[in-house]
């Protein structure tokens, strides 16, 4: 990689004072680049050559026309992809224009200025600082350094450069932007250069190099801004991502002298390194610079990285120390009760009154420790305040695991300062196997100590594997040094490979200094303590996962038999360094002690402690659990309210019965007092019960007794009613006899009319006899017929099911099809008829129905369907502008219509990669981004751009979108901001009426879109990080017919088109043809889409048809055969009407959407049945589950019948 520099020195001016030291200060700082730079060019402006001085920069006028084209020049050909250096020195200048807004200007010789009032309220041929922060930009550089020394400079950075642009440099680039002045600000002159430049000579010397001869970015800012401390000048800067070297001189030569032997161990072992041991901390140098760096552009900083990776070290012994002359330093850890922890600290750091840096190590504390939610809130608050508060001048680094960092997204206040947008986090990495090797063999070097060959090297393979080993690698150095340094009294002092091997290496060290710790105790009681102890020290996370647990060593001595057994082993483990012990004030005359494990590396390291933890699980959890309840009860003063009850109850006496678990004298009378009061509960509730019963037996007895009363009262009244009755009777019969002797005569009467009736009707019963007889002989009806016809009518009726069954089958209306197979089946059931041929042949139509659910609520055609690529959505539009989200719930869609934005057709509907966003385009031109929730999220301002065809978003935040003018345009939907236009029109062409239906962005290369071309050619592949609309990468593929889709598979390694002509071509991701189906039978194919595993290809056809084959079929089928076009892996039929729209689903379904109005869910996947048994109530069972899905769907449309088809 080459080093370019432009340096620019005016003198000259039309509107300005003449700059006496300005050709000698450009000149200066030239000739130290020129010497010591390692520069490839170096520019001069004005160039020129000075006999007497030697100079290259000439005291000439430079104009404004030359100097845009030499910036031009110098950043978009000489420095394309390499590290660019620029210095100004000259006259700069602010306007105000009417409203009041300023800018900054450099000034050239022929810049001319408009004033009123005093004020420079216009220009001409002045440089605008703005236009070069966008110049600085769009340049496509490795690295940038600028320096500005003018009045006004700070311009340069406090416009939007700071917020919006030059944020890109962060992840692939590293920039830095130094100002003499603050915006408001004039530059100063000295006596021998300017003040600023003077500054910068200085910091450029010698003198200020590191040992290693070099000087950097981060030296550049330090050593200027200590030089202009009390000058009055206050320059400003700027840095994204790492430092940049600026000069380099030789390094300076140590003086070899011979170091005594100090047999002091310099390794720390499992504690953190901290400042009195920062002088052993070795190979983060480069990490502490980036450190540095961002600590200077913002307050907030945090520090993620896995446990033992070494994020309190790099912060405690590398970055404070650096700091320690510019702030009031401290630290903490959260504990249980963080808001008091950090108020404490506040209150002293608030009462120096002077700028302060607050560590916060172990945050993860605040989640494992802190078990109250609105302390956690609190603490945040807090936190966010002493950032916020601008009169404090405080700053506040957090160190935390990455594997609790999700949890912080959940608290706005902690999310928001990580998401500020200068750089808040950083993320520790490995080291490399040169820094791993300075850690390892600097320390012992200090004290006199050497490595025997090959040792060091053997120490770094074995970490270097292990990227969160770090404490490991320091216990077993430690330890190696303990042995073979300590130990040993020879006047040799070396670390060999007999003593690394006789500790177990870095892997084995922890582990075999545990187990001699465990088995140096003999009694069998005191090896019980001292598991019971580390089991103490643990907290137990979400699945597997530990962390460690601070405890009071007051409650770790309740496992104990006796003070003097816990002190015992409690040392054994401190002085081993298992353990930690640490003093905390809890009030202003009151300390307590805590006990924690000194490293998390224990944990997983110590074979026999791992195995504890996997034994003890469930009785942590119980242990934890229970510890909880009873701080509750301790913090409500005991109240009766808060004891245990119920399952918790009975957990805990699970507890108390457990062998190896001791609870404290104040735990077990919880559990006493919980029994009491459940006891009491009990009793209350037997006594209760007892007086309820006894009331219900007295309230029986009186019931009796008022029935017995009732009872004699109703017999009574029963006898006066029997003897009213006897002589109602004796005279009613009275009453009978008189009509008896009436109605003998009126039926002798009808007696003679009836004789005459009988004989004419039996004269037509003959004849009707005579032809029922013929009839019933014609037929060959016999009694035995007559007895079955019932059952025969009914058999008949399935026959007719099952026929209609088929017919709908094979008019391809397969839910239709499914729901009279259910009707047959459950007919033979009721009517418990066995017939094998008929339940063959409902099987062989139920497994031939793919079809699983149907959406009718649009009303209009369907224009686009879409899954989010998580599965759990799907989204649909119609040409009426009707869009509706189906959220997916066990194969049950539910709707949720979004508000009405368009009038006319809705074009295409994606998804964001990580299923935040769908976008929708519209024919009239309108491109709405949506949250999932169904909220207008952004609309882009899309004037006059025609209908919008195609829509595409990138995996780093980019969506892409191709309209009717011919362009395809990319914006940043986080920024929402314009960042290129395409123009797809090649001036030789003029007669293609634009039509970009199918644009895809490549999974693997954001910058990368792939496009069909309508000039020519399949498809066009285009690079955006050329100039806006400038040039196509790639056009491949002769057409022969309109493209309508294009799609990248989900890896970036396929792409697969369709046509009007039905043709499926499948391209490599450098666009080479390597497969293709010309499927033409079905008409056009409408869309092609790849299935989430790559494995399927989907095509929707214009007959109504979805087609699905395997990728691997369609793969190096360079020249289609008949017998290849004419055999999917799966042909799913069939909507009335032409499918111009599917997604697959992640699984295993595929949605459709066509011109009939509906969507029609398929799995596309046909496999056949299984059937343990083939009987009616398994086959009802497998059609009742392929069918659930459409009736809860559509159980508002669907009749009553159909609905309870399946209960």
């Amino acid at each position: 990689m080459t080093r370019h520099a432009l340096i620019i020195g005016i003198a000259e001016y039309a509107s300005f004072s003449r700059l006496e030291k300005a050709t000698g200060d450009a000149e200066a700082v030239a000739q130290i680049l020129e010497k010591y730079g390692n520069f490839d060019t170096i520019q001069h402006l004005p160039e020129g050559w000075n006999e007497a001085k030697g100079y290259y920069i000439a005291p000439e006028k430079l104009i404004g026309n030359v100097l845009g084209e030499a910036l031009r020049t110098f950043l978009f050909e000489r420095a394309v992809g390499q590290e660019a250096f620029i210095y100004f020195t000259g006259h700069g200048f602010k306007t105000v224009d009417i409203l009041g807004q300023e800018n900054g200007y450099l000034a050239t010789s022929d810049c001319l200025l408009e004033t009123n009032a005093g004020k420079i309220t216009g220009q001409r041929n002045g440089v605008s600082l703005d236009s070069l922060n966008q110049l600085l930009v769009d340049a496509r550089l490795s690295s940038l350094l600028v320096l500005l020394d003018c009045c006004h400079s700070g311009y340069l950075i406090e416009e939007r450069l700071m917020n919006e642009k030059l944020s890109v440099f962060n992840k692939t680039r590293n920039a830095c932007l130094i100002a003499s002045s603050q915006s408001f600000e004039v530059s100063y002159v000295g006596r021998e250069h300017s003040i600023f430049t003077g500054a910068l000579l200085t910091a450029l010397s010698s003198d200020s190099a590191a040992r290693d001869g070099t000087i950097n970015s981060l030296n550049l800012i330090d050593k200027i801004e200590s030089q202009l401390r009390r000058s009055g000048q206050q320059p400003i800067y700027m840095g994204y991502g790492n430092s940049i070297a600026v000069v380099s001189y030789e390094p300076q030569r140590a003086v070899e002298s011979e170091v005594r032997v100090n047999r002091d161990n310099p390794y720390v072992g499992l504690d953190a390194f901290n400042r009195e041991k920062s002088s052993y901390f070795f190979g983060r140098e480069k990490a502490i610079q980036d450190l540095q760096m961002r600590l200077r552009q913002g307050r907030f900083l945090c520090i993620i990285g896995a446990s033992g990776a070494g994020k309190s070290s790099l912060v405690k012994a590398g970055l404070l120390p650096t700091l320690e002359k510019q702030y009031t330093l401290d630290s903490l850890t959260p504990g249980y009760n963080p808001p008091q922890v950090l108020i404490d600290r506040l209150t002293s750091l608030h009462s120096q009154n002077r700028p302060f840096i607050l560590f916060i190590d172990q945050f993860e504390e605040v989640f494992t420790l802190c078990k109250d939610d609105e302390l956690r809130k609190s603490f945040f608050h807090l936190v966010a305040e002493v950032v916020k508060n601008l009169e404090r001048q405080g700053q506040v680094i957090m160190a935390i695991r990455g594997d609790f960092l999700d949890r912080c997204a959940e608290y706005p206040e902690i999310a928001a300062l990580a998401n500020e947008t200068q750089p808040t986090t950083y993320m520790v990495e490995p080291l490399t196997t040169e820094e791993l090797y300075r850690a390892i063999a600097e320390p012992a070097k200090l004290h006199g100590v050497s490595f025997q060959g090959g040792l060091v090297e053997r120490m770094v393979r074995e970490v270097a594997a292990q990227p969160a080993a770090l404490p490991l690698l320091q216990y077993a150095l430690q330890e190696l040094w303990r042995v073979a340094i300590e130990e040993v009294t020879s006047e040799t002092a070396v670390l060999t490979w007999e003593e690394y091997n006789q500790i177990g290496g870095v892997g084995g060290a922890l582990d075999k200094k545990a187990d001699l710790i465990y088995s140096s105790f003999p009694e069998e009681r005191e090896r019980d303590l001292l598991r019971r102890l580390c089991l103490e020290l643990v907290e137990l996370g979400e699945g597997d996962t530990v962390t460690r647990r601070r405890v009071t060593k007051e409650s770790l001595a309740a496992e104990a038999d006796s003070p003097e057994q816990f002190e015992r082993v409690l040392d054994s483990l401190v002085q081993s360094r298992l353990v930690a012990m640490t003093l905390h004030k809890v009030s202003e005359d009151h300390y307590e002690s805590y006990v924690e494990v000194t490293h998390e590396a224990l944990l997983s390291n110590w074979g026999m402690l791992r195995d504890w933890i996997a034994e003890n699980r469930d009785n942590l959890r119980r242990k934890r659990r229970f510890e909880g309840y009873f701080a509750t009860w301790c913090n409500a003063g005991k109240s009766e309210e808060a004891l245990l009850s119920g399952l918790w109850l009975s957990d805990a006496e699970a507890l108390q019965g457990q062998k190896g678990v001791r609870l404290s004298a104040e735990e077990k009378e919880f559990i006493e007092e919980s029994v009491k009061r459940r006891d009491r509960e009990v009793q209350e509730k037997f006594d209760n019960e007892r007086r309820l019963r006894e009331a219900a037996e007295a309230n029986a007895e009186a019931e009796r007794k008022l029935k017995l009363e009732a009872e004699k009262a109703a017999k009574a009244e029963s006898e006066r009613a029997k003897e009213a009755e006897a002589r109602a009777l004796a005279e009613l019969e009275q009453k009978l006899e008189a009509e008896k002797a009436t109605e003998a005569e009126r039926e002798r009467r009808q007696e003679a009319e009836t004789r005459v009736k009988v004989q004419r009707q039996r004269t037509r019963f003959a004849a009707a006899a005579g032809i029922l007889a013929t009839v019933a002989l014609g037929l060959g009806i016999t009694a035995q017929y007559f007895n079955g016809a019932k059952n025969e009518r009914e058999k008949v009726a399935v026959g007719a099911l099952l026929g209609n069954a088929q017919t709908l089958l094979s008019q391809d209306n397969q839910l239709d099809a499914l729901i009279a197979s259910i009707k047959a089946l459950k007919e033979l059931i009721r009517l418990e008829i066995k017939s094998q041929e008929t339940l063959n042949q409902i099987a062989t139509i139920i497994e031939r129905v793919q079809e699983r659910n149907r959406l009718d609520a649009h009303k209009e055609r369907i224009i686009t369907v879409e899954f989010s690529p998580n599965g759990k959505i799907l989204a649909s539009a119609d040409t009426g502008g009707r869009i509706i989200f189906w959220f997916l719930d066990k194969n049950i869609f539910i709707p949720h219509e979004l508000p009405k934005r368009f009038q006319k057709d809705i074009s295409r509907m994606r998804f964001s990669p990580d299923s935040r966003f769908v976008a929708s385009g519209g024919e009239n031109g309108t491109l709405n981004i949506w949250t999932v929730s169904g909220k207008l999220y952004w609309q882009p301002p899309t004037n006059n751009y025609g209908a919008i065809y195609d829509i595409s978003f990138s995996e780093d935040g980019k969506i892409a979108a191709s309209s009717q003018d011919g362009y395809i345009r990319v914006w940043d939907i986080n920024k929402k901001i314009l960042l290129n236009e395409i123009n797809t029109q090649r001036e030789k062409v003029t007669t293609s009426k634009p039509s970009i239906y199918g644009i895809d962005f490549d999974p693997l290369n954001s910058a990368k879109l792939v496009a069909n071309s309508y000039q020519g050619c399949d498809l066009e592949i285009w690079d955006l990080r050329t100039k806006p609309g400038i040039k196509v990468n790639k056009c491949i593929g002769k057409n022969s017919s309109k493209i309508m889709s294009v799609r990248f598979r989900l890896d970036g390694k396929l792409i697969v088109s369709g046509d009007l002509e039905g043709t499926v071509k499948l391209w490599d991701r450098n666009g080479n043809k390597i497969g293709a189906i010309a499927d033409n039978k079905g008409g056009a194919a409408y869309d092609t889409q790849f299935s989430p595993d790559g494995n399927f290809i989907g095509v929707a056809k214009e007959d109504g048809t979805v087609k699905v084959w395997q990728t691997s079929r369609i793969l190096n089928n360079h020249v289609p055969s008949q017998a290849t076009n004419n055999n999917p892996f799966s042909e799913l039929k069939k909507h009335q009407g032409s499918v111009v729209s599917i997604s697959f689903n992640n699984s295993g379904i595929l949605a459709s959407g066509g011109h009939d109005k509906s969507i029609r869910i398929w799995d596309f996947k046909y496999s056949k049945r299984n059937y343990v048994k083939l009987d009616s109530s398994n086959l009802l069972f497998g059609a009742c589950d392929k069918l659930k899905g459409y009736l809860k769907t559509n159980e508002k449309n669907l009749s009553l019948e159909i609905r309870s088809l399946c209960q």
